[in-house]
């Protein structure tokens, strides 16, 4: 009897030790997502040629009157992905005084890359003609890719030929992040034959969609923030350059445990491991360095 008692106790000190920390847990969450309140617009239209040219807005609650803006491509091979796929990185920057925008893109086989670079360049160009209905900086657009969309909008930064091309300045972009993007199609390709779908299998051809090509003129251009989960010489290199010719190249290489999908879903989640919150801090100093 005294047995089946103390059993009983253990059982019931279990559920109620369960409970509270159920409780504690929700409270935590709770806390979190009310910390950080934005509105979102979903599905706005910034071109014409195709259903695909929308994306979605996220507004700070709180807003100042012009306020720095986060425009992200999301990545999926050049041939899938979604805005959708942005995680916490909404809550995150609206919660650090920025827009953030994630726009879809035409995609492989419909659209070539220079057409899908075109879009991501025609986003920037909606902000320009809508940044006093929203309260956007345009003199502070700063471009964000994943994977695919780290090569798009590291084209569109590196080779100026796309933003003319919108009627766009040439310092239309303000800052660039790439997260684990390729940058160097060459090597790339070589590595994933299959790609050659997308950019042919010429050399010449590749190193035209290399933002690497473009980034080692010494033509002046945007702050960059490369994170990737590899050591690279060739982007250590690229950054020793940079800096001789006066730009800026930051290569954030301290990712090696992330996979390369986890480089893009956990940016910014309080939440997640040391090293993806290391990331997350680097990734919001070098915007904050040249936002603030």
């Amino acid at each position: 009897m005294k047995r089946k008692t103390m059993t009983l106790l253990a059982l019931l000190a279990l559920c109620i030790g369960t409970a509270v920390w159920m409780l504690r847990g929700q409270e935590e969450v709770k806390s979190v997502n009310q910390a950080v309140h934005y509105v979102k617009q979903e599905d706005l239209a910034y071109g014409r040629a195709s259903g695909k040219q929308k994306l979605d807005l996220y507004l700070p609650e709180k807003r100042t009157e012009r306020m720095p803006v986060v425009i992200h491509l999301h990545g999926g091979g050049w041939g899938g992905g979604s805005k959708q796929n942005v995680s916490a990185k909404p809550a995150f920057f609206t919660g650090n005084g920025y827009v953030f925008i994630s726009a879809n893109y035409r995609l492989h086989p419909d659209a070539s890359y220079e057409e899908m670079v075109q879009d991501a360049a025609t986003v920037i160009k909606w902000v320009y003609e809508n940044a006093d209905q929203y309260g956007m900086d345009q003199t502070r657009i700063n471009m964000m890719g994943h994977s695919a969309g780290g090569h798009l909008a590291g084209l569109l930064a590196a080779n100026p030929v796309y933003l003319q091309q919108a009627g766009l300045p040439a310092d239309a972009i303000h800052s660039l992040v790439v997260l684990d993007g390729p940058l160097d199609l060459v090597s790339f390709v070589r590595m994933l034959p299959t790609y050659k779908e997308v950019f042919g299998d010429k050399e010449a051809d590749l190193k035209q969609a290399s933002p690497i090509t473009y980034l080692r003129s010494n033509a002046q251009r945007a702050p960059i923030f490369i994170a990737t989960r590899r050591k690279n010489p060739v982007y250590q290199q690229l950054a020793e350059t940079a800096q001789k010719q006066g730009n800026e190249i930051d290569v954030y290489d301290k990712i090696g445990s992330l996979s390369h999908s986890e480089v893009n879903t956990l940016l910014g989640d309080n939440a997640a491991s040391r090293e993806a919150k290391e990331m997350s801090k680097a990734v919001l100093a070098f915007l904050n360095q040249h936002n603030r």
